[in-house]
Order: C-alpha cells, then structure tokens, then sequence
C-alpha cells in the first residue's frame, strides 16, 4: 500500500496537462477493447503512409508494402520502419518542390510522420515490456516458435512469417479482427491504457495549440502556424475553449492531490520522509 501511495503521488507531483483542439474533432469514444482501438490507430498511420505516396496497402511490388496489419508488436515494427525510411523521400521531395505551399505541405506531411514514428516506437516499447512479462509463457508454449532473445528488430523484413496470436497466448495483439473475440482482450496496465488511449485520440489530425503545464510552475505552450492564420474572431473562439480545458484539467489534478493526501493522512508525510532518507 505504501509504495502504491508513493508511486501515486509522485505521479500526481510530475503532472503535465495537455490540452490539444484537433480540426474535425468528433465525439467517438475510444473502443472499449483495447485491442480494437491499437488496431484502429495501426490502420490509420497505414492509411495515411499510403496515402502521401511513402508505403503501400496494395502494391507487393512497392519496397514498402504492409504485410503485418494488425495492432499489435510486429504491425508497429513495420509501421515505424517503414514511416523512418519515408524521410528519405521526403527530403527529395522537397529539393525539387517549386513553390512555398508545396513546401508547406511537405512540412505537415514531415510532422504528421514524425508523430507516427514517435508514438509507434512508444508502443513498440509497450509491447517489449509486456514479452518481458510473458517470456516464460511464451517460450514454454509448445506450438510457439517464437523465442523473445532471439528477436532482432535490425533484421525485420516485413514478408517475413512471425508466429500466429493464437500461439502465443494473446500477449501480442498481432491477431485478426475476426480472432479478438477468441483470444479475449489485452491485459494493459493503467500507463499503457492511458498511452493507447491519447495516442488514438489525437490519430493524425493536426493540433493547433497544446499547453503543458507542470507542478514546478513551467507553462510551455505551442501554436501551430495554422492557427495563427485564422481569422481573429476563430481564433478567440478556439482559445477560449482551450483555456476553459486547461481549467477543468488544473482542477481535476487539485481535487485527484487532494483526495491522496487526505487517504494517506499523516502516512503520507512518512512514506515521503523514508523515500527521501534511503
């Protein structure tokens, strides 16, 4: 209990809350089933590879052409190598782009790709935490010829053949969405629910302003040069609304503070006082 209330509260001490308005904003929810909504984000950094001419969805021929589409560990791995080799082309692109808004474009296509490296790696992360979890699972299943100290990501070759979800117990989430009832949903950890679920909120659409703010009193906030050119009376609506999110947020963090200092009552003090001591 005490480490839990120390971890709790050390959380609750390095809070950064970040507030995002995406264009074409909906009100869907994320799935209920974790393994839909990785599926789902998977699908969208394909789609949006695809579309802007750096990977392929229906051409065997093409060097980058998906294989692995899934949501899981190995369809993220071919997902950030493919999004990592699109630089390359991007940078070609933009030696020989004439005008300034070809550039501008190529720019936000940069971003976009940048984002999925970066959280496509992030959840490459996740899912090497969670083999480390399921190792002796993994390797004592008989029908598996997966072997986690073997797995070499330098290698990867996207037609290469990786043991099925079924096989491995449902750690992974490499499955079908026909399969997901049968292998059950994937057991997260609250971090990790938490990481799919900004991760599939903000998809690929682009933010216009995002505020940070953490415990020690540093605000860092970002506009995108999208919103600078909005006409002012948008722009004072957009900001609005962005401040009104960034109270609600700094009031939840109050009240979240508050109530672990009030479970953990004069304990709290000690548990902080041995932390500090050893």
């Amino acid at each position: 209990m005490a480490n839990f209330i120390r971890t709790l509260a050390g959380d609750l001490l390095n809070l950064e809350v970040s507030t995002i308005i995406k264009e074409n904003s909906s009100s869907a929810k994320m799935p209920t089933k974790r393994r839909v909504a990785l599926m789902q984000i998977a699908d969208k950094y394909r789609a949006y590879l695809h579309e802007h001419g750096l990977a392929s969805l229906d051409s065997p021929i093409r060097k980058n052409f998906f294989r692995w589409r899934f949501g899981g560990e190995y369809s993220f791995v071919e997902i950030l190598i493919f999004a990592s080799a699109s630089y390359q082309d991007l940078e070609s692109w933009g030696e020989a782009a004439k005008s300034a808004s070809d550039r501008a474009k190529l720019e936000k296509i940069r971003l976009m790709v940048d984002r999925i490296v970066s959280q496509a790696s992030n959840l490459v992360g996740m899912f090497k935490m969670r083999r480390k979890e399921y190792e002796a699972e993994i390797l004592a299943n008989k029908d598996s010829i997966y072997h986690a100290e073997k797995l070499d990501y330098t290698q990867f070759k996207s037609d290469e053949l990786f043991p099925s979800q079924k096989e491995s117990m449902g750690w992974n989430n490499d499955v079908s969405l026909t399969d997901i009832n049968d292998v059950g949903d994937i057991d997260l950890t609250p971090e990790h629910i938490t990481l799919v679920r900004k991760i599939w909120e903000i998809g690929m659409e682009q933010v216009l302003l995002q505020t940070m703010i953490q415990i020690d009193g540093d605000i860092t906030s970002t506009l995108s040069k999208d919103f600078l050119r909005m006409p002012e009376r948008t722009k004072d609506m957009v900001m609005n609304v962005h401040n009104d999110s960034i109270k609600s947020s700094t009031h939840i963090w109050k009240m979240l503070f508050e109530t672990i200092v009030n479970i953990a009552g004069k304990g709290f003090n000690k548990i902080f006082e041995k932390s500090n001591k050893a």
